[in-house]
């Protein structure tokens, strides 16, 4: 489960354990029952609080990772997850309850003996028979592993390609732009120094850098455009899927991205704003919080989009960090903020020391076919304070 959910749930398979060890010693020690009695309840047991919680612990495991491969994109390793569960709730059933009889129940009515006289075939038979389907499903499952790799490699050679086309345009920017504003600079100076003994000669100077000025406008739009085209390329969740993806590689952070609700087509400038906004946050996690989970939801609500960002770090306390007491002057918490107003949304920040950070917002999700919502018109009054809870 989450690491901040269910937590106890993670000692239930050594409370069994320890569960099946007491009961034993009790019939050992406290009722001093035969060595044969002990084997016998012990092997029962053992069945009944081990490998029984152990196959109903595996088979949710499966059917909640089915669940998540599925909505990663590949429902065939999800049907095959799915019935490798369903071979672990038969081997539940056929591999465990069907034993050998025993002096507790219902071992004496589910024994090999009774089995074979109701349905005439040998419960080692089909415990062979599921184990098959076990491992074939199973091993066809595991091609997750081979599409995921595929799709780190994927996501390194189109950062590797990000990179290259960073450098190309900084030496565009450096050999043309830069060098354009360096000689206006210097023709604007010239200008100045005649500007006494001849006005017309140095208005006509002034107005040659006008022309230069808006040309390299005109550039710098150009690339600002090709940048941002680059950066809004898919839906919002392609978008926040590459963002998790670069995480991984840029921190080694076990982070989790899990998409719930009915998915809409959120319109390009909104997925933007929202993408902005989780790539700040997973920003300061990685600067500030020490973390060692990351997890990120994504879920369509009714007329709404919600995102929430949880991780395990040491947190800290958002009133003294907007106010710029701690990790930096709360800039980050500023902007997202600012940027969740202009969606018209709400951000809500709920972190204490050594609890982790919840950073969760709402906003209006404006899909709309062919016509998508513009922003709602937001009266600025300079102040902008996200909904702060504690995690305490």
């Amino acid at each position: 489960p989450p690491w901040r959910r269910r937590h106890f749930s993670r000692f239930l398979p050594l409370a069994l354990f320890l569960a099946w060890i007491g009961a034993l010693l009790h019939l050992w020690i406290m009722m001093d029952a035969p060595r044969d009695v002990v084997f016998s309840a012990g092997d029962l047991l053992a069945r009944y609080l081990l490998g029984l919680p152990a196959a109903a612990l595996s088979c949710l495991g499966l059917i909640e990772q089915r669940r998540e491969v599925h909505e990663a994109g590949f429902p065939r390793i999800a049907r095959y997850l799915l019935w490798a569960a369903v071979s672990l709730g038969i081997f539940g059933l056929v591999g465990v309850l069907l034993g050998v009889a025993g002096p507790l129940f219902p071992a004496e009515w589910l024994a090999y003996p009774a089995v074979l006289y109701i349905i005439g075939v040998f419960v080692p038979i089909l415990r062979a028979l599921d184990g098959v389907a076990m491992a074939f499903f199973t091993s066809r499952a595991l091609e997750v592993f081979e599409a995921e790799t595929e799709a780190l490699v994927n996501a390194v050679e189109r950062r590797n390609l990000l990179l290259v086309d960073r450098e190309r345009i900084g030496r565009e920017l450096h050999d043309g732009i830069i060098q354009s504003l360096y000689a206006a600079g210097l023709r604007l100076e010239d200008a100045y120094r005649t500007l006494d003994r001849s006005p017309e000669q140095a208005g006509l100077k002034i107005q040659e850098v006008m022309g230069s000025l808006n040309q390299v406008i005109r550039e710098m739009r150009e690339y600002i455009f090709d940048l941002q085209e680059s950066r809004s390329e898919g839906n919002l969740v392609e978008q926040l899927a590459g963002l998790i993806r670069e995480l991984r590689l840029d921190s080694m952070l076990e982070s989790q991205f899990i998409v719930r609700g009915p998915r809409c087509d959120v319109p390009p400038e909104r997925a933007a704003q929202l993408c902005q906004i989780a790539q700040e946050a997973l920003s300061n996690v990685m600067r500030h919080a020490r973390a060692e989970h990351i997890l990120v939801r994504l879920l369509f609500l009714p007329n709404q989009v919600r995102l929430q960002i949880e991780d395990d770090g040491r947190g800290f306390v958002p009133e003294l960090v907007l106010r710029g007491g701690n990790h930096g002057d709360g800039l980050g918490l500023r902007n997202m903020c600012e940027r969740a107003t202009l969606l018209g949304g709400t951000l809500q920040v709920n972190s204490a020391p050594g609890k982790g950070t919840l950073i969760e917002l709402g906003v209006p999700c404006g899909c709309r076919k062919g016509h998508p919502e513009a922003f709602p018109e937001i009266v600025d009054d300079g102040a902008c304070t996200p909904t702060i809870g504690d995690r305490g």
